[in-house]
């Protein structure tokens, strides 16, 4: 391999495999309700988990296959797809079936409350498909993956010209894997955590999860992150800070911020784009006083000082040996 490729273009050339792995899962291998596609109206199924998770899994992958990064590399951006389910409280009240489907009403139509709302079909999805792929590995000593799902899909559906029903990819995986597999297909319709950390374990990965160190953190690498939390995304503003989303039970949720708030002062200080590096020198259980502007309105509470969820992970190579049966070479 040659030298490393930055983050930047990293992340292009998964957009140009995910766009190129859809000329197969979408284009050609479709939803029953998409034969043929009425672009007059939206098109309502529950299959986007498949469509767009499975699609998000491989992009990635792809990228590693074609030895464009390197085995620590890719367990790194698994790791942002990981986090960016991990931070999103709406994994707990919506399930991958149900993104799938309100995909119209919800997911393209997000506000500043998304992220407490909803999950996404594309980082979920792509954890699932994670998730059947390893098991598939691990039930049949690699005989099987998500590559064989992939080819029986397109040999008895797409040269079919046959649609996908809603049952189709579980049917498929129980015939590989000779049991019933309802345990497994039910992570489409609860709201609980995808079981990963014992598969990856299993293929020589370790799962790591820490707190975040601020915005420009998005997952990977076994970095400290930050012990107190704010619970707020903000951008600069000519006053100081304005707050773009509040995740739902965080300190900053708490003290009553609201998205377009302008947060001026935290401990009669005027507030700068150091804020959340700034509120580690507090104790735990201290009280801030606060002061925001809501539209033309000042605006006065307090912020309890508390710790940091775990909401960032890190994957790492604990065992290359094992690890050669999920990524090879």
């Amino acid at each position: 391999m040659d030298a490393p490729i930055n983050n930047d273009y990293r992340t292009y050339l998964s957009l140009c495999s995910h766009e190129y792995f859809h000329s197969w899962n979408v284009k050609r291998i479709k939803p029953e309700c998409f034969l043929p596609y009425r672009l007059e109206a939206e098109t309502y199924t529950n299959q986007l988990w498949a469509y767009e998770g499975i699609t998000s899994y491989y992009d990635d992958f792809l990228t590693y296959r074609a030895g464009l990064v390197d085995e620590q590399s890719y367990l790194d951006m698994l790791s942002e797809t990981f986090t960016r389910v991990y931070r999103s409280p709406g994994r707990f009240k919506q399930s991958i079936r149900d993104s799938s489907f309100n995909a119209w009403t919800k997911f393209y139509k997000q506000d500043e409350n998304a992220q407490n709302a909803i999950i996404s079909y594309y980082t979920k999805g792509a954890l699932f498909a994670l998730y059947l792929d390893l098991t598939l590995r691990s039930e049949t000593q690699g005989k099987y993956t998500l590559d064989e799902v992939m080819k029986i899909l397109w040999q008895e559906y797409a040269l079919q010209n046959k649609g996908t029903t809603d049952d189709c990819h579980q049917r498929i995986v129980e015939r590989l894997l000779g049991r019933d597999c309802q345990d497994l297909f039910s992570y489409l319709d609860n709201t609980d955590d995808i079981p990963l950390a014992p598969l990856l374990a299993e293929f020589g990965v370790g799962f790591t999860l820490r707190s975040s160190q601020g915005a420009q953190d998005v997952g990977g690498n076994q970095t400290k992150g930050y012990d107190i939390a704010f619970g707020a995304k903000t951008q600069s503003a000519p006053l100081g800070l304005k707050i773009v989303t509040v995740t739902q039970g965080s300190p900053a949720h708490l003290a009553g911020l609201s998205a377009g708030d302008i947060l001026i002062a935290a401990d009669n200080l005027q507030v700068t784009g150091q804020f959340e590096a700034q509120l580690q020198q507090y104790p735990l259980g201290q009280r801030l006083p606060l002061h925001w502007f809501r539209r033309d309105e000042l605006m006065t509470a307090e912020l309890v000082i508390a710790a940091a969820p775990k909401d960032t992970v890190a994957l790492s190579i604990t065992n290359k040996d094992k690890l050669i049966a999920w990524l090879g070479r």
